[in-house]
């Protein structure tokens, strides 16, 4: 662990002292205090757009700012773009910044100062030119190059250290945010692309006039994400509910649910299969909902509590309950099979690939967390006592990942 963290820090140092120096490179390009005022005014829009940002239900916020900053650089001249988004950005983050902390700030900035730089090399490489009479055909291709580098650099470094943070592999991270943000992110761009063909007419009037569709496109994201937040609030109370009838479980949906995902992550797994394994992972256990405390004993000796299918019980009761709700039937599978061993027995069909890791990641928890502490195992107990059975009982396939996983987390030496 304090190796991923001194990883961390240093990555995080080069990235600020990357920005800083490409800061203090273009300020040496100011040649003329002619177009300050245009710099401070893209300052103050980067601002204000802060004012209309997008929380994350992970954690993290986004701000429709990247629609302006790419706007930058084919409206004004490299060094008063870089200065302008430096100065914008930075007052934004320590504004909007809960702690006094100066390197997240710092990060944020640097990211787009290093975008930014990014897409301005392909716009000049491509022939692009500030001055020059901008038309649409003349600057639609210049910006689906540009912004498509803005874009996947400004994703990439973000998500490079969120994947640094929590342990799991960067690409699937990185593949699965580029689709969840990619809407966004192209109507950003189109933004952008009208934003600089009008500033020629309006000059800084220009932010103004789409302020309204940044806010419409910023807002209809937003609702999309506090929809999503809802189901796992939801989901969260439900497995809260089991929780409270059995206080030896509590915390096991949720050490479950973010183990389970990051795993998916490590297997590649992003978009709607990750979010139906969350699901899925939070709700393992909600059909014990529907035995008393005599019958929860039984609950995993199909022997005692078989279904027709020689299923347990409470897996099969646990997947006709999430059925019944429409966001959730995707995971209802998931659910049915994630004590199902992995050489099947009475299953004429391959194990769902999120049961076998809902399988794994549970049993280890239970493992680690027992009630009695003379049957808790350590991490690496646990883990061996998995590996033994791998083959027959767990996808070995999965267990790598999984073993992967926790010792990129500084859990397994």
């Amino acid at each position: 662990m304090l190796a991923i963290r001194s990883k961390l820090a240093i990555s995080r140092v080069l990235v600020v002292g990357l920005g800083l120096f490409v800061l203090v490179f273009s300020l040496l390009g100011l040649s003329s205090d002619a177009l300050i005022f245009q710099s401070l005014a893209l300052a103050v829009a980067i601002f204000l757009c802060g004012f209309l940002s997008i929380d994350f239900p992970q954690g993290g916020r986004l701000t429709i700012a990247p629609a302006v900053v790419l706007a930058s650089i084919f409206i004004l001249p490299y060094s008063f773009a870089v200065l302008g988004v430096f100065v914008g950005a930075l007052a934004q983050r320590l504004f909007f910044e809960k702690k006094l902390n100066f390197i997240k700030p710092m990060l944020t900035v640097s990211r787009f100062v290093l975008s930014m730089s990014a897409a301005w090399l392909v716009f000049t490489f491509l022939g692009g030119q500030v001055n020059a009479p901008i038309s649409f055909w003349y600057i639609l291709p210049l910006t689906v190059a540009s912004s498509s580098v803005f874009f996947l650099l400004d994703i990439g470094l973000n998500q490079f250290f969120f994947s640094m943070e929590k342990g799991v592999s960067f690409l699937p991270v990185y593949i699965g945010t580029i689709r969840l943000l990619f809407p966004m992110y192209s109507t950003f761009a189109i933004i952008s692309l009208l934003m600089a063909i009008m500033y020629s007419k309006l000059h800084v009037w220009s932010y103004l006039l789409f302020a309204l569709p940044l806010l419409v496109a910023g807002h209809s994201f937003k609702l999309l994400l506090n929809i999503r937040r809802t189901y796992k609030d939801t989901i969260s109370a439900l497995s809260s509910v089991i929780e409270a009838g059995d206080p030896s479980k509590k915390g096991h949906a949720q050490r479950v649910t973010n183990l389970s995902i990051d795993v998916g992550r490590e297997l590649g797994m992003f978009g709607k299969d990750l979010e139906r394994l969350g699901y899925a992972a939070s709700l393992h256990d909600i059909g014990q909902l529907g035995f008393d405390d005599s019958a929860k004993e039984t609950l995993f000796d199909t022997e005692d509590l078989p279904s027709e299918e020689g299923l347990p019980l409470h897996a099969k009761v646990g997947a006709e309950i999430i059925s019944n709700v429409d966001y959730l039937k995707d995971s209802a599978e998931l659910v049915k099979y994630h004590h199902e061993p992995f050489v099947g027995l009475g299953v004429s069909k391959p194990l769902p690939f999120g049961s076998r890791i809902i399988s794994i990641v549970s049993r280890f928890d239970e493992m680690t967390h027992a009630e009695e502490l003379e049957e808790r195992l350590d991490t690496k107990q646990a883990v061996s006592a998995l590996q033994k059975d791998q083959g027959l009982i767990y996808d070995p396939r999965i267990m790598r990942a999984f073993t992967n996983v926790l010792k990129r987390q500084g859990k397994l030496v």
